[in-house]
């Protein structure tokens, strides 16, 4: 594909998104990595506290992510 063609195929894309959803692809985007940012963590820790005995070293994000605020900061970044 072309370089013009690639251009004017995401003008169009992204202009059918802004008339069926009232935003642009890249901003759904924007909006889906803020929403898998909060989740993730939350997911990693539910996993852990179900299947491990231990918590693993692989989880301290998470649970660091809870701990310091960062998560609940995320919440209220997706909700203002």
């Amino acid at each position: 594909m072309s370089i013009g063609a690639k251009l004017a195929f995401m003008d169009e894309y992204n202009q059918l998104s802004l008339e069926k959803h009232g935003h642009t692809r890249t901003e759904a985007e924007n909006i889906e990595k803020c929403i898998d940012d909060l989740v993730a963590p939350l997911f990693t820790l539910i996993i852990v506290f179900i299947e491990k005995e231990e918590f693993p070293n692989w989880a301290e994000y998470a649970k660091n992510e809870v701990l310091n605020g960062n998560l609940l900061n995320k919440a209220r970044q997706i909700l203002l």
